[in-house]
């Protein structure tokens, strides 16, 4: 069962995974916004996986006019398929120092399915989502998302930056951690 579960989360992964990420409602307002950010996207990641969950995707968006921090982890880590797990979100304010999320258990059929794919590709890669933030950081470049995807047949890890004040996409590889 736990094979058939991966295997239909990759194959929808590979059949609708978008190459675009949503930055929430305005992507000049969070670029205006991410320097009042206490926290680096690596320092949140580190955070949720001390907790013993596996970090699967985080974001910072601009949202309801204010800059939100946001992990996506699964809590019985990736021995246990996602059907088996606990998909949840760790989310919020940036600005706070420490960050204190709130944490949503998904139960919404939208919030489960983008968290199961995150979950399936997660179970593939040898490459942790905190080793891809920390390899982005390490350029020089303000990360703003990490989030696992599958774009033209091909498993990827889609980077948000922010490099010379502009929203840039950087594409590594889920499998092998190396910058395309």
């Amino acid at each position: 069962m736990k094979n058939i579960f991966a295997a239909t989360a990759i194959f929808s992964a590979l059949v609708f995974a978008s190459p675009t990420f949503a930055v929430g409602e305005s992507e000049p307002e969070l670029l205006k916004s991410l320097p009042a950010s206490k926290h680096t996207l690596v320092q949140a990641i580190q955070q949720v996986a001390k907790t013993g969950e596996v970090p699967t995707a985080a974001k910072f968006e601009y949202e309801d006019g204010a800059l939100h921090l946001a992990v996506y982890a699964s809590a019985k880590g990736l021995k246990a398929d996602a059907e088996h797990n606990v998909l949840k979100e760790f989310n919020g304010d940036p600005k706070q120092a420490p960050w204190k999320p709130e944490t949503e258990v998904f139960k919404d059929v939208e919030h489960v399915s983008r968290a199961a794919e995150y979950h399936a590709l997660m179970e593939i890669s040898h490459v942790s989502l905190a080793d891809i933030a920390t390899k982005a950081q390490a350029e020089g470049e303000t990360v703003v998302w990490v989030i696992p995807m599958v774009v033209a047949g091909a498993p990827i890890y889609e980077v948000g930056v922010v490099k010379s004040g502009k929203l840039q996409r950087v594409r590594y590889g889920l499998l092998d951690g190396n910058k395309k």
